[in-house]
């Protein structure tokens, strides 16, 4: 049942969903790391559970409603270096959206206006304008003179 969960929604490989609830209107999915052992990014040391922290991200609109990931985040300590960290989770940006809702920004964005994408999606004209400022622009060979 989970797996056809995860594929409906596209959750992140990264992570698991636990349960799914929905809440004012909006579906929320509980997730947390697939990952058990976390090495230090700092100096590779080993690591311990510090505590948790829950994040909650933009994911995806399916049938007119947003649907957020609601994820448990563990905080690790370093046994060697005793540095503090979040872990890290791959899809997920530091920014409150994760990466395949800025994908379909994207794609609306490309045959669409502004404001038209931003109240099909729930978010504002000026996110979707930042969210399509961050495609990748082709760059363009210089053309090379003859002698």
């Amino acid at each position: 049942m989970r797996k056809e969960i995860k594929k409906a929604f596209q959750v992140p490989g990264s992570i698991k969903v636990e349960k799914i609830e929905e809440e004012k209107g909006a579906t929320v999915l509980h997730c947390v790391s697939k990952k058990k052992k976390k090495e230090c990014p700092k100096c590779g040391g080993e690591t311990k559970l510090y505590d948790w922290r829950t994040i909650n991200k933009r994911h995806t609109v399916v049938g007119g409603k947003i649907t957020w990931l609601r994820i448990r985040k563990r905080r690790m300590k370093c046994i060697q270096c005793k540095k503090v960290f979040m872990e890290k989770l791959e899809g997920l940006s530091r920014k409150h959206l994760t990466d395949h809702f800025t994908q379909q920004i994207q794609e609306k964005a490309k045959g669409q206006d502004f404001s038209t994408v931003s109240r099909e999606t729930g978010v504002s004209c000026a996110t979707v304008a930042r969210r399509v400022w961050e495609l990748p622009v082709p760059t363009i060979k210089e053309i090379k003179k003859r002698k």
